[in-house]
């Protein structure tokens, strides 16, 4: 039987995913290569770029959201800690999905940037517990 993960070891998980994206692009960008040659391995690396798993954290931050609305809970401390962390990954899966092909060698820069910026978010994710 596999062992749970929680939410925030699974956004962690991703996001490890994306540094590693991020240094391989890194290494692409800085060699020595030709810029055709660039161009087309940075889009191999990119096509390894996946929201999946920050989307599924959404849709469950968001059912978790919905099956507290009308209720007393609506209104408290905890409702708004998940409306926070929903905002925080539909940022972040904006960010990975706004990834694109690379036309030239500088826009691997560009791809960097966002691709940090998704992780950087990642940072501010604050998945609220079942009791506190």
């Amino acid at each position: 039987m596999a062992k749970y993960k929680g939410r925030a070891k699974r956004l962690s998980e991703a996001m490890d995913k994306i540094e590693s994206i991020v240094t391989q692009l890194e290494e692409v960008k800085d060699s020595e290569e030709a810029d055709d040659i660039k161009v087309t391995k940075a889009n191999e690396i990119i096509d390894d770029v996946d929201s999946s798993e920050v989307e599924d954290l959404q849709g469950e931050m968001e059912s978790w959201r919905d099956n507290l609305s009308g209720t007393n809970f609506e209104n408290g401390e905890k409702y708004s800690r998940i409306e926070e962390c929903i905002e925080t990954l539909s940022n972040i899966v904006s960010d990975l999905q706004e990834i694109s092909e690379v036309t030239d060698a500088d826009g691997i820069d560009s791809i960097i940037d966002s691709l940090q910026e998704a992780v950087s978010e990642a940072g501010n994710a604050d998945f609220p517990g079942m009791y506190n």
